[in-house]
């Protein structure tokens, strides 16, 4: 019992510590927004994302900022970053042969993943807006992949994609058709990416395109049935 206090109640302190000054700062910014004469539901609603604001600001807004102020350094991690303004991106764009290459995988995956993916995500939410039995079961086991480890949601494709045994190329060729070599093929390792990221359409995305579905007045919906619109 005593060693399971000390090598957990540090941590445990720092978490309770956390979560107290996280509640502090959401009680903090209703009252301030109070003051301000901001109604009770808007002040609720900023005070509840606060915990969100401050995880975007130290996780991913700081280290953003301080990538940006490190790249006008040359920085060995184990020296003191020694400023040399833009020689890093003259650098890159005139004398790396790797950065139009990574450009040009980098736009095709975005040209491929970002519509395949918002047309995925709108259209799941359109499927668990209707009204069917156990919807809220259906809306969690959608939502569920999006929550997983990145581990294990890489092994599991890893375990699909395999070129030789894999589940998918199974099909494939049980279908008659092709068997692609995925990430052994350099052909292929776009379009498998592209595949892993769909995993994502029944997740965040997904939930703000059904939030906005819920936000529809039935009047609109009514109106819409007169007058003859389909679904």
């Amino acid at each position: 019992m005593h060693r399971n206090l000390e090598l957990y109640g540090a941590p445990l302190a720092r978490f309770v510590v956390a979560g107290v000054v996280i509640a502090l700062c959401c009680w903090g910014v209703y009252r301030l927004l109070r003051r301000f004469r901001i109604g009770d539901e808007a002040a609720s609603g900023y005070a509840l994302i606060t915990p969100w604001l401050l995880g975007l600001l130290i996780f991913a807004a700081y280290p953003i900022l301080f990538s940006l102020v490190l790249s006008f350094t040359r920085y060995s991690v184990l020296q003191p970053p020694e400023f040399v303004g833009l020689e890093n991106y003259r650098r890159i764009f005139t004398g790396d042969p790797n950065f139009r290459v990574a450009m040009k995988v980098t736009f095709a995956f975005a040209a491929l993943s970002v519509p395949l993916g918002m047309v995925a995500s709108l259209l799941t939410a359109m499927l668990l807006n209707t009204n069917v039995r156990l919807v809220g079961v259906w809306r969690t086991i959608y939502y569920m992949p999006s929550v997983l480890p990145a581990v294990s949601t890489a092994l599991l494709w890893r375990w699909l994609l395999v070129p030789r045994g894999g589940l998918v190329n199974k099909v494939l060729g049980g279908l008659g058709l092709p068997e692609p070599g995925w990430f052994n093929d350099p052909q292929w390792v776009i379009p498998a990416f592209v595949l892993m990221s769909l995993q994502g359409a029944a997740g965040n995305n997904m939930v703000i395109f059904l939030a906005a579905l819920k936000g529809v007045p039935a009047q609109l919906h009514e109106a819409a049935h007169i007058d003859g619109a389909g679904w």
